[in-house]
């Protein structure tokens, strides 16, 4: 999608959990790629695509979910655990 209200558009009508990943992975798209992200984050995983397990073993993430959806690794070797939340 080229913009936001075409995503806007298209997510609302979806259930609410696929409203929830459309929106998580829209996420993922924006760190990697948006200039003031890129330039912070080195590495970003979506934890439903996979996370390295010795990753989750050192940052101690739960196996069930407890809210998080990505973990985004800076240049500086900081860890974020990010949450998002699709508001219509």
């Amino acid at each position: 999608m080229s913009n936001w209200h075409t995503f806007f558009e298209q997510a609302v009508t979806s259930s609410k959990f696929n409203k929830g990943l459309a929106f998580e992975l829209l996420t993922v798209k924006v760190l990697k790629t948006h200039p003031i992200y890129s330039t912070k984050v080195e590495k970003v995983w979506h934890l439903r695509e996979g996370v390295p397990s010795d990753l989750k073993r050192k940052l101690n993430i739960p196996s069930s979910d407890e809210g998080i959806d990505i973990i985004a690794q800076t240049f500086s070797g900081e860890y974020w655990a990010i949450q998002c939340k699709f508001k219509a």
